[in-house]
């Protein structure tokens, strides 16, 4: 695992190191990106390193760079280094935090980090909300698009996104 862990960091730190020299956007047609990556079902396991070449090549050149400082469109966020160790963090623990019972400490963090953005932002004292990973460039129904404006809005009425249900602070 730490073996492995290492080439997925040294990847992604070479990765955020060069961005700069990269190309904003590289794309594929349809069916070049079938001919490099479509193909059946594997009949057994493939090594690692086989697989991440691949990626290396076929997969990860093919995209638009967000974090890229020739960026700038429609995604409201991107990764940075933090990020990423921060989400490795929480997937390699699998944190849970919709229960205070079952993470105490993660749900500490995140409504500490709340209460600074809170303050930074000049909101008054019990305003709340929750971290959420973004919004998809293209809603969906399960999307939390309608909701984060909403759920940001310093003044005036909440309006009509929020049903009778809906609780965005904590008591």
């Amino acid at each position: 695992m730490q073996r492995l862990g290492r080439r997925v960091a040294d990847l992604v730190a070479r990765h955020l190191a060069t961005l700069r020299e990269q190309p904003t956007r590289r794309t594929l047609s349809r069916a070049e990106a079938d001919r490099m990556i479509a193909g059946p079902a594997p009949r057994s396991g493939t090594d690692f390193e086989t697989l991440l070449a691949k990626l290396e090549r076929d997969v990860i050149p093919y995209h638009t760079r967000e974090p890229h400082p020739g960026f700038v469109a429609y995604v409201q966020s991107c990764s940075a280094f933090p990020a990423v160790l921060g989400d490795w963090i929480a997937t390699g623990y699998n944190f849970f935090g919709g229960a205070w019972v079952v993470a105490p400490g993660p749900t500490t963090l995140e409504l500490t980090v709340l209460d600074w953005f809170r303050e930074w932002l000049g909101m008054p004292k019990g305003a709340g909300g929750l971290l959420t990973s973004g919004d998809p460039p293209r809603p969906s129904p399960r999307s939390s698009r309608p909701v984060t404006p909403c759920a940001t809005t310093r003044h005036g009425s909440p309006g009509p996104c929020f049903t009778p249900r809906t609780r965005l602070t904590r008591r």
